[in-house]
């Protein structure tokens, strides 16, 4: 049988036939290991891809989350400096939320303008309190605002990095176009990639399947 001299020889000196005894075509067995490479090869780019794809659009979503959870502490900030500009306390985070809560309340009733009141500071003015906190200020964390506000409980959070705000206005200038991106590499690392690494393998057997005719 085949086990005993291999499947190629084996082939090679006995054909397959039909019920009626016609030969069947067969497939090479070097051009299904072939295809065998080829798919092997295609499967292990697309892990690889879809794993960098995958890695890349999380970072940019947790980077984008950080930045804009510290943007929002100094934004909170800036305007209690602007509505207190004479404290000499350190402003604690439940009066940051405080501050927050009622300058978004009087905006919302009144047409104030952004820069012109202390409630609606400007991102130059958000910018500069980053650069320059108040002494005895401490700096803000991210990603403690939820549990801050409705638990009332104080994390020590993730520490904002020098520059942050300038990192925050930076993503905010390509906001829409970075979301639009990822959106699209989840479309086709989820949707698309697989069906046409796919549809590649199956042109590569025909391509083979043709060469025998």
């Amino acid at each position: 049988g085949y086990t005993d001299m291999g499947m190629k020889p084996f082939k090679h000196k006995y054909r397959l036939l039909d019920n009626y005894g016609n030969a069947v075509p067969e497939p090479n067995e070097d051009d299904l290991w072939k295809i065998e490479v080829y798919k092997n090869c295609l499967y292990c780019f697309f892990d690889v891809s879809s794993f960098v794809s995958l890695i890349t659009v999380l970072a940019y979503l947790t980077f984008r989350f950080y930045v804009w959870s510290c943007y929002r502490k100094y934004r909170s900030l800036t305007m209690a400096m602007e509505l207190q500009p004479n404290s000499t306390k350190a402003f604690t985070p439940a009066m940051l939320i405080h501050i927050f809560d009622s300058c978004n309340k009087y905006a919302a009733g009144y047409d104030v303008k952004v820069g012109k009141h202390p409630c609606r500071p400007s991102v130059k003015q958000v910018t500069h309190t980053c650069k320059r906190l108040p002494e005895g200020q401490r700096p803000p964390t991210a990603f403690t605002g939820f549990l801050q506000r409705y638990g009332g409980q104080s994390v020590p959070g993730v520490p904002c990095i020098n520059g942050v705000c300038k990192y925050r206005n930076m993503v905010a200038e390509h906001d829409l176009k970075l979301i639009i991106g990822c959106g699209v590499v989840l479309l086709w690392t989820c949707c698309l990639f697989r069906p046409c690494i796919n549809m590649m393998i199956e042109k590569k057997k025909r391509e083979y399947a043709s060469r025998r005719r």
